[in-house]
Parts: structure tokens; sequence; C-alpha cells
């Protein structure tokens, strides 16, 4: 797109601001909407290309003209940029993931899926972006069915996400398998992604999760429990929260979504089914030793009851033979004095 820039018979003087608003107006008059010009924070022109990774570039190229009314040629200095090559423009926010040479051909794997990158026909260098990670990635795992991770490059830091759709002990995250080269000699490496972590097995901190749940005493001693855990199966939890469907490919993924949502909340009531069916035996169980507890007592009872009666018996016999004694020594005084009448 050409830009013209006149001075109709009198001196002009072009600030940043206004060079700006001359590229822009010139460019939006021939329908290139993929640039932006403005001026920056420094007080310099900014050019901005719409485009990410590799495709992005601005070329500033065919001055002609001088300025100062001298043989002084116009130049790309002019307009207040230091950079004088062309070459690739980085969209703000996103870093490059990796570059590989004409030729080179990468891949590693996500979960057992297969990611590749590169063209072993290519003849010239290629870009890849953190974008261009992601949606390889989304794409590749989509393609096998799996729908357990997402990958998105994080606003903040320009660097790819991988998320899995479980939660606690179940989550994980694994990178391995990486064949090929970037540049013919550095192995290929999960750095190389644009991933902060530097293992293989996670893509950040790395946190233990403990699910203990509740020990419910089932026993006469306290030891004696069954441990309850009930699983979270809330939306967030399911990963069945943002499922889009108006597309053929986001139907395909909210299908095999909802089909794994299915498969863990029918794991979660099969554990859950054989939690209750255990409690069940142990309350038939307790049921059982109380009422052997109660016919031991009630045997024991009885017993003693017995016992004691026969000691009751012994004793009142006992008392009787007393009084009788006591009654006859009562009478011997009495039988004496008739004696000696």
């Amino acid at each position: 797109t050409e830009v013209s820039l006149e001075a109709d018979g009198a001196d002009v003087d072009y600030t940043a601001a206004t060079l700006a608003t001359a590229i822009q107006d010139a460019l939006t008059a021939a329908g290139a909407t993929d640039v932006t010009v403005a001026v920056g924070g420094d007080g310099g022109i900014e050019f901005t290309s719409a485009a990410e990774g590799a495709s992005a570039s601005i070329t500033i190229d065919n001055f002609a003209g001088d300025i100062d009314g001298s043989s002084t040629a116009f130049e790309i200095a002019n307009l207040g940029l230091t950079e004088t090559d062309t070459g690739e423009v980085t969209a703000s926010g996103e870093s490059d993931a990796f570059t590989l040479t004409a030729g080179q051909v990468v891949t590693f794997d996500v979960n057992d899926v297969t990611v590749s990158f590169g063209d072993a026909d290519s003849t010239t260098e290629t870009t890849f972006s953190a974008t261009q990670v992601a949606d390889a990635i989304n794409e590749a795992l989509a393609q096998a069915n799996n729908y357990e991770l997402t990958a998105s490059v994080d606003a903040d830091t320009g660097e790819v996400e991988l998320i899995s759709r479980e939660l606690g002990t179940k989550a994980s995250v694994t990178l391995d398998n990486f064949t090929g080269s970037t540049d013919g000699t550095a192995a290929f490496a999960e750095a190389d992604l644009g991933l902060t972590s530097t293992t293989a097995t996670d893509t950040g901190e790395k946190t233990d999760v403990l699910t203990t749940g509740s020990d419910i005493v089932v026993g006469s001693d306290y030891t004696d429990t069954i441990t309850l855990k009930i699983a979270s199966l809330t939306t967030n939890a399911l990963g069945i929260v943002d499922l889009n469907v108006s597309s053929q490919e986001g139907a395909e993924e909210a299908l095999a979504v909802l089909d794994m949502a299915i498969d863990k909340v029918s794991n979660v009531r099969a554990e859950m089914g054989a939690t209750v069916s255990r409690l069940e035996y142990r309350s038939t169980q307790l049921e059982t030793s109380i009422e052997n507890l109660e016919a031991s007592e009630s045997a024991i009872s009885d017993v003693d009851i017995a016992s004691e009666q026969a000691h009751l018996s012994a004793a009142s016999v006992k008392v009787q033979a007393a009084v009788a004694a006591a009654s006859q020594a009562n009478q011997m005084p009495e039988n004496l004095l008739k004696l000696l009448q």
C-alpha cells in the first residue's frame, strides 16, 4: 500500500501523531485493515499486525523523494523507527513457542495422544505461536476423541496452559515422547512449548490432593470404621459448564464430554452402592450382635434370680430351725420346776 506525504507550496512538519494518522488513512483507503498505526507510549510510531505468529509481518520499503528541500533521501529512519529490517511481528500478549528450520518435524504426546508440528518438505523456517500450539493440541485431542484436556493461552503470560477436566487425585496431564529438534541439533523438549513447568508430568505447580472422606464407626471398637467418600458432581466437576453446540466440532466435543460425565456419575453411583452395601451388611451384623447380647443378659439374669431364691429358701429354713431351738430352750426352766414339784 502506497503512502504519500506532500507539501503544497509551504513547509509541513510531520509529527509522530500526524504521520500515524496519514499512514493509517492511506491504509484504510486502500482496504488494508490488517495493520494499525498509532503513537506508542514512548512517543514513537507503532505498527501492529492483526495476524499472529509466523504469518504476522509488516514490510516498509520503496521509499521515494527527499526532505528539507535537499537531496537527503527519505528513508525509514525519518519515520522515527529504530528497526530497519523487515521481519516477523509477534502479537502483543502472546509469545512464540518455538521455531523450526526448513524440513524439521517434531512430535510429542499429550496423555498418549500424538501432536505433530512441521513439514518434512518445507523449504522455509516456520515459527509456531502459543496459540497455534494450543490449537494443534486441541485438534489432536479432538481427532482422538479425547476431551479430558483443553489447551489454551494464558492472557497474562502468553504461555500455553493444559487444563484437565478431572478434579482431585484423578486429574493428570502427561507430556512425553518428544521427538525431533527445532534447529537440527537441539532436542525438542517441553520447554519449547512455552510451558512454565520443566517436568513432563505436569504443566505448573504440583499440588497433592488428599480426599479422606468421613469415617463411620461400625463396630464395638472405635477403630472399626468404614470411610464414606462422596465425589463432587457439580457441573464444574463434570466439566460441562461451557459446552457449545453451535458448531459440529462443538457438538461432537459436547457429546464426548457428556459421555465422560455420565461415566463419572455411574462410577460414583457404583462406589456409593458398594459403600451402602457394606453399611447394610455391618448393620445386620450389629443387629445380630445386639440380639445375642440381650439373650445372654437375660440368661445371666435368670440364673442369678434362681440362685438367690435357693439361698433365700436355705436361709428361711435355718431361721425356722433357730426359732424352734430357741422355743425349746425357753421351755426347759418350766420343765425343771415341774420335776421339783
